[in-house]
């Protein structure tokens, strides 16, 4: 067996602080989707999402007037799937998230197909001061 030295600790040790510290920025370098996005389905259809997320696993509900639908899915780094059904119709979403946006394709029920969707993390104004 050999023998460490104190050079060969510190170099362990500098290696094993390097791989928790790329880990941990990894980790806080997450794609986030939790929040309400405004879905629009092209050509003109939009609608309400609210997402929750805890990683890869995503849910939250279609909201459509006064209705609303769940939906499940996964995120993996920037690739997000989710499915839902409204009103008896499934449709899956495929696309990527960048930032505050995400974009895909949908397949909906016939006739319409496969369709591109995207969607716009809604932010509220801010308040205005008292």
């Amino acid at each position: 067996m050999k023998q460490l030295h104190g050079h060969d600790v510190l170099r362990w040790v500098g290696a094993i602080s390097i791989f928790i510290a790329a880990a941990f920025f990894a980790h806080a370098q997450a794609t986030k989707v939790e929040g309400f996005w405004v879905l629009r389905i092209e050509p003109t259809w939009q609608c309400l999402i609210v997402l929750q997320q805890m990683d890869p696993i995503i849910w939250g509900e279609v909201v459509i007037g006064h209705a609303n639908y769940p939906l499940t899915g996964t995120l993996k780094s920037n690739e997000i799937v989710f499915r839902t059904e409204v009103e008896g119709q499934s449709s899956e979403f495929k696309g990527e998230v960048k930032g505050d946006m995400m974009e895909g394709s949908v397949s909906l029920p016939a006739p319409l197909g496969v369709v591109r969707w995207s969607a716009t993390r809604f932010k509220p104004p801010p308040e205005r001061p008292q």
